[in-house]
């Protein structure tokens, strides 16, 4: 299973407060024109294999990307999102390495937020 894969799903089965849909790779079809709902969209960052022991990578580091779609009609706390993101992942081996403030669509007026998690695990040879 792949790392997005992985995530959405742990997402999924949180229930984060005020989310109401979490995708992974790409939004459905349709999905993209609607700014009422809160989603978040899960993508690929980078895969690296490190810590080479008889020329055989023994780590694996993924990061993944979070993209927060808050919905114009919804009662989601930007705030309280990004909280318990951040601290439910944390428990489940994934740390926050990049979170810049958010940005508003100018023509819908929708704030999104884009965050990056990673985790290492150690590889089965």
């Amino acid at each position: 299973m792949t790392a997005v894969k992985e995530m959405a799903d742990l997402l999924t089965s949180a229930g984060i407060p005020g989310v109401d849909h979490v995708y992974d790779t790409m939004l459905p079809s349709g999905e993209h024109a609607s700014v009422t709902t809160t989603d978040v969209l899960v993508t690929d960052v980078v895969e690296t294999f490190d810590d080479y022991g008889s020329d055989v990578s023994t780590t694996k580091q993924q990061t993944v990307a979070l993209n927060i779609f808050y919905g114009t009609g919804s009662s989601a706390n930007a705030d309280t999102v990004e909280d318990f993101l951040v601290s439910f992942l944390s428990m489940h081996g994934w740390a926050c390495v990049y979170s810049p403030g958010p940005t508003i669509d100018p023509d819908t007026s929708q704030l999104s937020k884009g965050m990056q998690f990673t985790n290492l695990t150690n590889r089965k040879e």
